[in-house]
């Protein structure tokens, strides 16, 4: 029983190891992944502030859509950064997804500072000088609003051009849609490279197989990008994958 009771704390600890190095290597691994917790923590930090400090100022209804924005804001800068590791936008397309989210978090600082001053205003009784960052608070959230809305627009265009997707019902083979059944290796879809494919896990048990067809003489990497089109954390989610090599 001893014994057990040991094996078992050795396995928790080595499990709580891995966990911690792969949490910590996984930024590493994955740069679009780094950019999205970096700038969650960085908004995030900034939004405690504002919901510690500047309710009575700004409202909790307004403190709440500043949050989800910042949450989408996170979410469609790595968007950005996907689409450009897939090849399909150009640098420059990327650089204004990072100034639009550059912007909105230049605003967010910006609030933190006027809550700050508002509070100090408070406490020493200046009733006009929190009324008037108040009203200022207010003109900087609406800049900040547009600013998500900038890029949140600018990603969607980016996910809806033709570069970037397509939606064509051709086989397979030549891009497109993923074709039922392929649940089994031997049913597997043939796929060119080069090529995309929109596909969906229909179930918890649902397995899709694939085979990746080279004309050309394929040389140092094969890569192949998955971009997640669901919106919820769930198994039924569709996706889209690109494959392609370099030489």
């Amino acid at each position: 029983m001893k014994k057990l009771i040991i094996t078992l704390s050795i396995t928790l600890v080595i499990l709580v190891i891995v966990y911690l190095a792969y949490s910590l290597l996984r930024p590493m691994l994955s740069p679009c992944e780094s950019i999205f917790q970096q700038t969650s923590l960085r908004l995030g930090s900034k939004l405690d502030i504002i919901k510690t400090k500047g309710e009575v100022f700004i409202g909790e209804e307004k403190i709440q859509d500043l949050t989800e924005r910042s949450q989408m804001t996170a979410l469609n800068l790595k968007t950005c950064c996907i689409v450009l590791d897939g090849g399909k936008v150009s640098s420059d397309e990327f650089l204004r997804c990072k100034e639009n989210a550059e912007k909105y978090e230049t605003q967010i600082e910006r609030i933190v500072t006027d809550v700050n001053e508002a509070q100090t205003a408070k406490q020493q009784g200046k009733t006009e000088v929190v009324n008037e960052k108040v009203v200022q608070i207010n003109e900087i959230i609406n800049v900040a609003q547009a600013s998500a809305d900038n890029l949140s627009k600018q990603v969607t265009e980016l996910k809806g051009s033709p570069s970037v997707e397509k939606t064509d019902n051709r086989k397979s083979s030549q891009g497109g849609n993923e074709e039922e059944p392929n649940n089994t290796a031997f049913e597997a879809n043939l796929i060119p490279m080069d090529t995309t494919i929109s596909g969906e896990i229909s179930s918890q048990d649902d397995k899709d197989y694939f085979k990746f067809q080279n004309n050309s003489n394929l040389r140092d990497l094969v890569k192949v990008n998955f971009l997640n089109k669901s919106t919820k954390l769930t198994p039924i989610s569709l996706f889209m994958t690109k494959i392609r090599h370099r030489s």
